[in-house]
């Protein structure tokens, strides 16, 4: 008997269809994912979708400051540039140059009255900062001496009232201190550095504006002040006072009375003496002090009218020597580094504001007109490196900012 075995299971029709037709979608699942052959070669990977991104937030590039003064390439010379603003108004303030390049702003008053704070500008940063308060307020009338250690020291003047107060300005704390009182209180004095380190102050008013004569020496040592020798001019008010190379103090015109005065005092000695007369008796001078213990006087008025006439002082021989006239008003700043002196003014014949410069070597003056000058209440400095800088007092409630500009005087 034969056996057979047949393998092939049996299925009903039912089962052969539910059967065919997973198979069915079983294929079709592997080509949805492995996509057609045009959607995905043979041979290349097949990469899942990105996740959706959200947009990248749109770039914001900050504008360039303005270039320091102290860093810009030598073509900046002869341009004005536009620097940082101050913070608030003030007005009839002082703006003195520091040792290390900075600016000192003091003085004045402001929107609520005085304003004892100081600002600092630095040139390198273009920006302001608060410094330290003053002891007492002061005014534009006052006239700081900056020290050879680059303190500042302020005789204390408001309203037109003596005082015996004074208050120095160490630029290393940043605070302001007071010093010992002057021995006779006085306002609108004139006063000089010593190269000792100290000052000396002259003349000014008493309680009834009477010009006075006396004079003191501060002493840096001992912060204290004693009197020395009274000047020979006796008219003493607001009058022009500078150190010289040799380490005396050369004192220009008598104050507010027409004058063709001027004396030299040594420190050394303690004593006065009075020079050649000037050629021309004149009050409201401007002064610089040049190389060679030479005293440049310009311009001033002559009565009522303003004069141009300029004239040398040579101390070696005693000597008085006209120049060439000065082309406009003048207000000394100080002296380039090549020996140049340098003022602000006006020009006499259109009256816009100029800066002039005179050069000894060829007895001549040179009126560059500028493009702004600083409102009546502003100041102007010159630093030590040939910058100019403008500081304007500011009304936000005539829509005027406190602006900041600088120049880069060119030099020889």
């Amino acid at each position: 008997m034969t056996v057979s075995y047949d393998h092939a299971p049996r299925y009903t029709p039912a089962v052969l269809k539910l059967v065919t037709l997973t198979a069915t979608a079983f294929m079709l699942l592997i080509a949805l994912a492995c996509g057609t052959p045009e959607q995905s070669p043979r041979g290349k990977e097949v990469l899942a979708p990105l996740p959706t991104l959200k947009p990248a937030p749109p770039l914001i590039v900050q504008p360039s400051p303005t270039l320091a003064p102290a860093v810009p390439p030598t073509s900046a010379a002869g341009v004005w540039v536009q620097l940082a603003s101050r913070p608030a108004r003030r007005v009839n303030f002082h703006a003195e140059p520091l040792p290390d390049g900075r600016i000192l702003i003091f003085g004045g008053s402001g929107n609520e009255g005085p304003i004892l704070t100081s600002e600092i500008f630095d040139p390198v940063s273009n920006e302001w900062s608060e410094s330290g308060e003053m002891i007492h307020a002061i005014t534009a009338q006052t006239l700081p001496i900056r020290l050879s250690n680059g303190h500042i020291l302020v005789v204390d003047s408001t309203n037109s009232r003596p005082t015996d107060q004074i208050q120095i300005y160490n630029p290393e704390s940043g605070e302001w201190s007071v010093t010992g009182p002057l021995n006779t209180p006085r306002y609108a004095s004139t006063g000089a550095p010593l190269s000792d380190g100290g000052a000396l102050i002259i003349g000014g008013a008493d309680q009834q504006a009477i010009p006075q004569s006396s004079a003191e020496r501060f002493n840096a040592k001992t912060n204290t002040w004693e009197e020395v020798t009274s000047s020979p001019l006796k008219q003493r008010y607001v009058q022009a006072s500078i150190l010289l190379d040799n380490g005396s103090i050369a004192l220009i015109g008598e104050g507010p009375t027409l004058s063709n005065k001027a004396a030299i005092y040594d420190p050394n000695h303690d004593s006065w003496s009075e020079t050649a007369p000037m050629n021309v008796a004149r009050r409201g001078a401007a002064v610089w002090a040049l190389e060679g213990e030479h005293v440049l006087v310009v311009g001033g008025f002559t009565g009522s009218k303003t004069t141009l006439e300029s004239e040398i002082y040579d101390s070696t021989t005693d000597e008085w020597t006209s120049i060439a006239d000065v082309p406009g008003r003048a207000s000394a700043l100080g002296v380039l580094s090549d020996g140049r002196p340098i003022g602000i003014g006006s020009e006499g014949a259109t009256n816009q504001p100029v800066l002039l410069i005179y050069d000894p070597d060829s007895d001549t003056w040179d009126a560059e007109q500028t493009p702004l000058s600083p409102d009546g209440n502003g100041d102007v400095t010159l630093t030590a490196d040939d910058w100019i800088f403008t500081f304007a007092a500011g009304n936000e409630f005539l829509g005027i900012t406190p602006e900041t500009w600088a120049y880069k005087v060119p030099v020889k």
